[in-house]
């Protein structure tokens, strides 16, 4: 397990293929890693929370979340996860709020099409 974790540290890639495979794996790993959430959920939460974390890292880290959730206990870590998600969740629509009074919004961030596909909050 340190190996792993170790990688969401050591990866200084630019693009981070090697965090997203580890979190790939992660998922694989699915109910094996019970006994290791206190360690592995802190780690990953904090990979969609920090705002230097490039956007597909942010994404495959909420992904992996949600994958391990269906399978695992997760009540014990609901303040962990739902708290960054929601800060996340507030940079993303303040964002878009902002870069849409500007009239100058293309189209809608990825991060917000994968955090908000049916709360209405955008068309395609």
């Amino acid at each position: 397990m340190p190996y792993i974790l170790q990688v969401f540290h050591q990866d200084i890639s630019e693009k981070r293929i090697p965090t997203i495979c580890t979190l790939k794996t992660l998922i694989v790993f699915d109910t094996i890693l019970d006994d290791y959430l206190h360690v592995i959920v802190p780690q990953i939460v904090n990979l969609f929370d920090l705002n230097e974390i490039p956007l597909d890292v942010r994404i495959a880290a909420i992904k992996t979340i949600g994958s391990l959730t269906e399978n695992l206990d997760f009540n014990n870590y609901s303040e962990l996860i739902i708290h960054p998600l929601i800060r996340c969740v507030n940079l993303v629509t303040s964002k878009q709020v902002t870069l849409s009074s500007t009239g100058s919004v293309p189209g809608v961030s990825p991060l917000m099409r994968f955090l908000m596909p049916s709360w209405g909050l955008y068309k395609i």
